[in-house]
């Protein structure tokens, strides 16, 4: 996994379903929502001036998201 921002937040899927936001620094999630575009409105309004990344989703060799996306 890449180095992450600690002044970022990151959406990224829950394994129990549904998408947090956690901040670059730190594995325990800020906000909890059901859909993706849920959780990058909640980072936007907890962190109006915070960069929001998005994990991109996709199959790779190992199995887990291997990007982040800059939405904000």
């Amino acid at each position: 996994m890449a180095i992450r921002n600690k002044k970022a937040l990151y959406v990224e899927p829950r394994e129990q379903g549904g998408y947090k936001a956690t901040w670059g620094n730190s594995n325990e999630p800020v906000q909890i929502t059901a859909t993706q575009q849920e959780a990058i409105e909640a980072a936007h309004k907890r962190a109006p001036n915070a960069a929001v990344h998005v994990a991109r989703v996709r199959d790779t060799k190992y199995g887990h998201c291997d990007q982040f996306l800059k939405v904000h």
